[in-house]
């Protein structure tokens, strides 16, 4: 869903917009990661996979709502 909703941003927009959206998506890969990772270690135990994917999964959504109101902002 994630990649759908970014072909489709990227889709609508210019140039230098492309070049700044895979900038900042690269960045917020980055930061997805290392918070889940993160949130993983400080609960350590058995549950920190548990944790950790949780966390991908709402950062991944709240990121896919993200694409889609910037999406409809510019008219797509």
């Amino acid at each position: 869903e994630l990649n759908r909703v970014y072909r489709q941003l990227v889709a609508g927009l210019s140039e230098k917009g492309r070049t700044q959206l895979k900038a900042a998506q690269q960045a917020w890969l980055v930061f997805r990661d290392k918070n889940a990772a993160f949130a993983a270690a400080v609960t350590d135990g058995t549950l920190a996979p548990v944790v950790e994917t949780a966390e991908l999964t709402t950062l991944t959504r709240q990121r896919i709502e993200q694409l889609e109101r910037y999406r409809k902002e510019q008219g797509h």
